[in-house]
């Protein structure tokens, strides 16, 4: 089940700060570049055509997941997400003539807008749910980070994590991820729908699974240091495109 999305956003924070990267270091990267297009409005159908035709016929070797935004800064976009590849892969991984052809002759020329390639690096150790394992719909909470602020919330993230797993009454999925290059004070957390919206018909107390585990004392503490590091917040509500993806074989 999806968690309360704002107190989801404010552990993430912590994520990007350079302890957690060296916390990590003995970790394999795994890197997923993300490209956001939006098509012409009437050019849908033909952008979803080409698009599908793309993924199948070059991306056998990197397979492409699709997802369409339906909120949040880039509503309306169609997310293209490939990996996760090792930096080293990406380095050597080479497009064909053909494919790069196919992708400015036929696919771009059906888009209205194209945003800046992000890259994501996926930190496993918060993870409750594999890569493999996907809902058809998704909440991403994407942060942007105070300057300086992430070792005031390394023991705000570890308190949030352990909460989750701890709880008896939490079943909630999700992957953390912290962006390189031209937003590196960015985390992005991907909680899974499993349910669908039916989910936000739920309620959920973090605040009383908190105070179980630390105490009534500590959370003003908690949520104090949480705000204080966070400078805006992006929420979007994602529907997984299956059918424009990859068809991989069996």
């Amino acid at each position: 089940m999806i968690i309360t999305s704002i107190l989801l956003g404010f552990i993430l924070i912590l994520l990007g700060s350079s302890v957690m990267a060296q916390e990590e270091e003995d970790q394999e990267n795994e890197m997923f570049r993300v490209d956001f297009v939006k098509p012409k409005i009437n050019q849908v159908s033909a952008f979803e055509d080409a698009l599908i035709e793309h993924n199948n016929k070059f991306h056998k070797d990197f397979p492409v997941f699709i997802a369409f935004n339906v909120t949040g800064q880039y509503a309306g976009y169609y997310g293209a997400y490939m990996g996760p590849l090792t930096w080293t892969e990406w380095e050597a991984r080479e497009t064909t003539e053909a494919h790069d052809k196919h992708w400015l002759d036929v696919v771009l020329p059906l888009c209205d807008q194209i945003a800046e390639t992000q890259f994501w690096r996926r930190l496993p150790r918060f993870e409750t749910n594999p890569l493999e394992e996907s809902s058809e719909k998704s909440i991403v909470t994407v942060l942007s980070v105070e300057q300086g602020e992430f070792p005031r919330f390394m023991r705000t993230l570890e308190e949030w994590h352990e909460t989750n797993q701890k709880s008896k009454d939490f079943d909630g999925s999700y992957n953390v991820y912290t962006r390189w290059f031209d937003n590196p004070d960015q985390i992005a957390i991907v909680g899974n729908l499993e349910e669908g919206l039916a989910e936000f018909d739920e309620q959920r107390d973090f605040r009383n699974r908190y105070e179980e585990q630390h105490g009534k004392q500590n959370w003003d503490l908690w949520l104090d240091d949480s705000i204080i590091s966070i400078s805006s917040i992006n929420e979007v509500l994602r529907i997984h495109r299956y059918d424009l993806s990859t068809k991989l074989e069996e």
